[in-house]
């Protein structure tokens, strides 16, 4: 990979490695640093360079050809031992089916750049050489990228009651999710990352989404729960001094497929008339008859219990005037800090905890949190609430009071 580091017979050897199978796999070196870190003395300077935007050219240039690798051995190599070592799925080559590919010729010549790398890191050995081999086309998620820029995809929403709205989709596999629709002007990383949202598909009314960027430390749980994002305009071009990076990118980072350039106040129209329901997220060519299929599936109802904290913790100020016990049934970070500046130490348990763990906690006051699904289906947080009247204070928030409710015996509508 490093030919000013590496001898010939080192080369050699390496080749020899590959052909009879004492080498496992290549895999790349991508360590991004700054061109500064690196420019020092060998002994000096830190390991590894920014890998993945050459190391399908060294290969093809070095070990590729007459009396050394098939281009069959090169994918396997590269690709499919990887994989099995990894235990990842290497996907199926199938039409509807999501895969990941990489389309690349064997005999194009390009020469190094590294200021052109789309990487933060600009340190290559091979800046200023010419090789062989360049990846020509990628699909990633149903995403296509030729030359570092994004193939446009056309997808589509299909609501339960038949109705369709066309756009542009950001990852392509197939989603079904319940439609809901949100009205907030700015948040929508908030909005993204709330476990409230939970298997649900999360239209947004305000039309511009991802102008100001994203910001880790504004999300709201550990990571995005929902099935998929609908906006009218996403941007690729954001302003603000605080942005670390694309909302796009923050999307196909977590998985989450994002309809866009489509009219999200038709869709909300669509909901606040009927009520929300089933919706699902495909290429604008998905056959019919499988997203017939995807309606007749049964939507989960285990939403809190995948959400909730797996373990009781304790945060904020050992000193604080106020313990308050929370019943995290998806609770939103934003919710947990506001406690803790109104002069609350926390103990954050289980949504399935036992009404005796609370109080042998001994807090001042018990909170319900807000959380995703249905609250019928939490009648096991019910009981336990009940055990806690007369004991202590009890307050709550969006699903809190609705289990609160319950407990009263009070009916409700989700």
């Amino acid at each position: 990979m490093a030919p000013p580091i590496r001898s010939e017979d080192h080369r050699q050897a390496l080749l020899e490695g590959l052909k009879d199978g004492t080498i496992d796999a290549i895999i790349t070196d991508h360590a991004p640093h700054a061109y500064e870190e690196k420019d020092h003395e060998f002994c000096c300077a830190p390991n590894g360079f920014s890998g993945l935007e050459t190391s399908l050219a060294a290969v093809i240039t070095n070990a590729y050809g007459p009396d050394k690798l098939s281009i069959d051995q090169v994918v396997y190599y590269m690709s499919t031992r990887p994989a099995e070592l990894m235990r990842l799925d290497a996907g199926v080559l199938e039409v509807g089916k999501p895969a990941d590919i990489t389309v690349f010729s064997t005999t194009e010549e390009w020469t190094v750049d590294r200021n052109k790398f789309y990487t933060k890191g600009k340190v290559s050995p091979f800046d200023g050489m010419t090789v062989t081999g360049k990846a020509k086309l990628t699909v990633v998620d149903g995403n296509s990228y030729e030359g570092g820029r994004s193939l446009i995809m056309k997808g589509k929403l299909v609501l339960e009651d038949g109705s369709v709205f066309e756009g542009s989709l950001l990852g392509g596999a197939p989603t079904l999710g319940e439609v809901v629709f949100n009205t907030g002007m700015t948040g929508y990383q908030e909005i993204l990352t709330d476990p409230s949202y939970a298997d649900q598909i999360i239209t947004l009314t305000y039309p511009l989404i991802g102008n100001y960027g994203t910001l880790n430390a504004i999300t709201q749980g550990p990571k995005p729960y929902c099935k998929g994002f609908i906006v009218g305009e996403l941007c690729d071009f954001p302003s603000n001094w605080q942005n670390e990076g694309l909302f796009s990118e923050y999307l196909r980072l977590h998985g989450i497929p994002c309809l866009y350039d489509v009219d999200t106040r038709a869709i909300t129209r669509v909901l606040r008339n009927h009520g929300v329901m089933k919706g699902v997220l495909v290429r604008s060519d998905y056959p019919m008859e499988d997203i017939q299929k995807l309606f007749k599936q049964d939507l989960p109802t285990d939403q809190v219990m995948r959400v909730t904290t797996k373990w009781q913790g304790m945060r904020g100020d050992k000193n604080a005037e106020f313990h308050v016990a929370v019943m995290d049934y998806g609770v939103k970070e934003n919710i947990l800090r506001s406690l803790e500046a109104a002069g609350c130490r926390l103990t954050v348990f289980p949504a399935d905890a036992k009404a005796e763990d609370v109080l042998a906690a001994n807090p001042d006051g018990v909170f319900l949190s807000n959380g995703p699904g249905d609250p019928q289906d939490l009648g096991y947080a019910v009981e336990e609430v009940k055990k806690l009247f007369g004991k202590k204070p009890i307050f709550g928030i969006c699903m809190g009071h609705q289990v609160l409710a319950q407990a009263m015996v009070v009916q409700h509508l989700n």
